[in-house]
């Protein structure tokens, strides 16, 4: 099976360079820093960086040149928010009431982005460190399946 990844680049003057590039696709990646919830934009200081990525998953979410496609969410960066939570509380983020740990952040954080597609869509979630080369095997063999299994779909095996 041959895979092609695309990088479209996450700062803003980059992504209505690419979005009708993608008709007909399989499925979408979309990766977010979940450790990224106190920091703000690069390009508007004025935006926290979580804020963004969960508008911008919503508009590709929720996007008819994506309406066939499966979406893959990673929420990447996991060892740095283990590091950040017991300096930095997620207390009060996004109505967050739970306790700073990863776990129930995780989940938090992972209904969030899935509260943001009003579509009728599966979205398959992933909890990635790209440093640990193990964790990302087992999520590219995940995804790997999941293409597989889309694409035998549409013509009709499974």
């Amino acid at each position: 099976a041959l895979f092609t990844f695309v990088d479209v680049g996450g700062q803003r003057n980059e992504r209505k360079k690419w979005i009708h590039f993608f008709e007909g696709i399989t499925a979408v990646m979309f990766i977010a820093a979940i450790s990224e919830y106190n920091q703000v934009l690069y390009e508007d200081e004025k935006v926290p960086r979580m804020v963004e990525a969960l508008n911008e998953f919503e508009k590709i979410a929720n996007n008819e040149t994506f309406a066939e496609s499966g979406l893959i969410l990673f929420l990447n960066k996991i060892d740095l928010l283990k590091e950040k939570l017991p300096r930095f509380s997620f207390q009060d983020v996004f109505g967050y009431k739970g306790q700073d740990k990863v776990e129930e952040v995780q989940k938090f954080v992972k209904k969030l982005f899935e509260s943001r597609v009003k579509v009728e869509k599966n979205v398959y979630t992933f909890f990635t460190c790209g440093l640990d080369t193990n964790n990302i095997e087992r999520v590219f063999l995940s995804c790997k399946k999941f293409v597989l299994t889309q694409n035998l779909g549409e013509i009709g095996f499974y």
